[in-house]
């Protein structure tokens, strides 16, 4: 059986943009329904490290040779 590596690691790569982009979109929404102030700066923040993690996945991907999934 002959396996494509680059090709599982992309299709992986891609799963995890994902499932940062959700925890991204999750953190944000929950900074923007708290009240707490201490609790919105915590979740923006979790938020922002979510997009920079999904990123930094996308960049891989490209490395490569793979093209990342729109989100969604």
């Amino acid at each position: 059986m002959t396996t494509n590596v680059p090709t599982q690691s992309i299709d992986t790569l891609n799963g995890l943009v994902k499932v940062c982009e959700d925890g991204c979109a999750g953190y944000l929404k929950a900074a923007e329904l708290t009240s707490d102030a201490s609790l919105k700066s915590t979740f923006a923040r979790f938020g922002a490290e979510r997009g920079q993690f999904a990123n930094q996945l996308r960049t891989e991907v490209r490395r490569l040779g793979g093209e990342p999934q729109d989100s969604g």
